[in-house]
């Protein structure tokens, strides 16, 4: 699946260059997919760090469907979830149920983090689209470009 994943980031960086930005966008969205090996509705999940696809998929059962949920997710909510997947291990043991907390307290942790950092990116797409406009505008009134 990498060497998919990477075709496709190449096809899509190609489509970019060539003017084709609707085909590099639906290039790239499937880029993810492939990446993560998931669905469109587990995309999300996916990208967290530390879920697979089984466990997306796992989350999305029990109603946890968005980065968002998992953030929000009580820890020991997360941990009755986690403790119903069918790889269970050592679960009823004391050091089970601590690594259960701390499997969840982890998620949580990957999941705000996920949050941070895609509020970055957007906040950064947005200055850059606002500079671009900037400068046509000074551009088109004959003014200094940066």
């Amino acid at each position: 699946m990498p060497l998919a994943a990477k075709f496709a980031g190449m096809v899509a960086a190609f489509c970019e260059r060539v003017g084709w930005t609707s085909m590099g966008t639906l290039v790239s969205h499937f880029q993810a997919r492939i990446t993560h090996g998931v669905r469109q509705e587990l995309l999300g999940l996916a990208e967290i760090d530390c879920i697979k696809g089984a466990r997306a998929r796992q989350l999305f059962r029990e109603g946890i469907k968005t980065v968002e949920d998992v953030a929000a997710c009580d820890v020991d909510e997360m941990v009755e979830v986690l403790g119903r997947a069918p790889s269970g291990r050592g679960r009823g043991t004391k050091e089970g149920q601590q690594d259960e907390r701390e499997r969840a307290r982890v998620l949580r942790k990957n999941a705000q983090r996920a949050i941070e950092v895609g509020a970055c990116l957007l906040l950064r797409c947005l200055v850059l689209q606002h500079i671009k406009m900037e400068v046509a505008t000074d551009h088109n009134r004959g003014g200094m470009t940066v």
